[in-house]
């Protein structure tokens, strides 16, 4: 019996060596390894040294961390060619909502997918998606936390010429979009770019588009109500730029600053000036061309103004229209100048005939007493000598009679008047007018009085360089 045992044994042994003779792992202490093809799990015919396919459950991979402290990783993956991928996800499918690389926490404070690209020197990449469906995403980040500092997609590098997070429609044409941020959040925000150095040309967006028909930075509000921005800018240095718009090109219609307003009661471009004090600009422009204009405006409405000032308009230097000279059309100007006054008046002017008894009644508009006082009357007479015309009534019932003069002959009459509106009775005028203490000392046209420029009352803002950005 004892003999029949031992004889078993040594069969089951051999049997055992003969199948580890034809076994492709190896053991090593608790482990195993295999050296010499690829492994398939769910495939009889592997491509890859661990190819895992399945046609059902939720995950062809899984892995759990189980540890709840320290840096650890469900899925590690890392390469050491320079043109290597640490992890690389694939959705092949061209249709529905796949995701090459999906990641998802629920930590208040967790990052969904966070890339990290250490090389001090280079063009590095945080996290690079791409996308060729003509819908697709490149990369698309979700923070569904109701609280906390999340992030849908965050991008950190340490070079100094690196790119948090860039983002490369390649498309030549279509809707596409580099970088999309959106933010269904009331007080949310749709792409945030933070600049935190202290010194440098930092920018906290900078938007680039080599189209001719391109925009670097397009903001876009969409909802309908509420105090909304396309874009805003906001800085805290006295010598900083909310929004800075830089058009290099050296000819075209190019734009600085563009803004568009669909609204009928929009506004394209507003420009707030909160300090109460101290000499504010709402808009300030300047040109630099002697054809230039600091602020140009126009208005395609024949009821509209290209320029209007609600409330008073000044001017240090002189009034007038321009227009295409009705002789030389195609090579000059012609120029008309206001007439000036201490004192804000309105002109009304015509021709009427006399009647048989050398007078006549002057109509005038039935609204000239409601604004005007104080008129001053010329008469002038045409075809004959009228040395006894004059005023026979003044003003009375918007109309004043003239007299003495030829029956039947003409006279040209002019009447001026200040403007007595309920505007000019509130707010009042003055011909002199003391200088404001911040402004003593100081003069509109400083070089007119030997003065230097420092001295004058609206120095000329310094323009900041343009910052020549590395394009990517």
């Amino acid at each position: 019996m004892r003999r029949q045992t031992i004889i078993g044994i040594c069969v089951a042994l051999l049997v055992g060596l003969t199948r580890l003779g034809f076994a492709q792992w190896v053991a090593n202490g608790s482990s195993i390894y295999y050296n010499n093809g690829n492994v398939g799990i769910g495939t009889s015919s592997p491509t890859y040294r661990l190819f895992v396919q399945a046609s059902t459950g939720a995950a062809a991979i899984y892995g759990n961390h189980t540890a709840t402290s320290g840096t650890v990783y469900s899925v590690w993956g890392q390469t050491i060619s320079p043109a290597g991928v640490g992890v690389f996800g694939f959705a092949s499918a061209t249709s529905g909502s796949t995701r090459g690389v999906l990641g998802q926490v629920d930590s208040p404070n967790g990052i969904g997918v966070f890339g990290n690209a250490r090389a001090s020197s280079g063009v590095a990449y945080g996290v690079f998606g791409q996308s060729a469906s003509t819908a697709g995403t490149g990369v698309f980040g979700s923070a569904t936390a109701t609280s906390g500092a999340t992030f849908g997609v965050q991008g950190r590098v340490a070079s100094p010429a690196g790119v948090g997070v860039y983002g490369l429609a390649s498309a030549t044409s279509g809707t596409a979009r580099g970088v999309f941020g959106r933010s269904n959040s009331t007080a949310g925000t749709g792409v945030y770019g933070w600049a935190s150095a202290a010194s440098g040309n930092t920018a906290g967006v900078y938007g680039w588009a080599d189209s001719s028909a391109g925009t670097g930075v397009f903001g876009n509000a969409a909802a309908t109500t509420g105090a909304t921005f396309g874009v805003q800018g906001r800085v805290v240095s006295p010598a900083g730029v909310g929004v800075y718009g830089f058009a290099s090109a050296t000819s075209g219609s190019t734009r600085g600053v563009l803004g568009s307003s669909n609204s009928t009661s929009g506004v394209g471009v507003y420009g707030l000036a909160a300090a109460a004090t101290g000499t504010t600009y709402g808009v300030y422009g300047v040109s630099n061309s002697p054809e230039g204009y600091g602020v140009y405006g126009v208005s395609n409405s024949p009821e509209g103004f290209g320029v209007y000032a609600h409330g008073d308009m000044g001017a240090s230097g002189l009034k007038s229209f321009r227009i295409d000279h009705p002789l030389r059309p195609e090579t000059h100007y012609l120029l008309h100048y206001c007439t000036e006054a201490p004192e804000p008046l309105n002109a009304y002017s015509g021709v009427i005939t006399l009647d048989a008894r050398g007078e006549a009644w002057v109509e005038l508009p039935d609204y000239f007493e409601a604004i005007n006082r104080a008129p001053r009357y010329t008469l002038t007479p045409i075809g004959a000598p009228m040395p006894n015309l004059h005023v026979a009534v003044e003003i009375q019932g918007n109309r004043f009679k003239i007299a003495g003069g030829a029956p039947g002959k003409r006279v040209s009459w002019r009447v001026e008047a200040v403007r007595n509106d309920p505007y000019v009775q509130r707010h009042g005028f003055q011909a002199e007018r003391e200088k404001p203490r911040e402004h003593q000392g100081r003069y509109l046209h400083p070089e007119l009085y030997g003065q230097p420029k420092e001295r004058a009352i609206h120095p000329e803002m310094p323009v900041p360089a343009p910052v020549e950005h590395v394009s990517p």
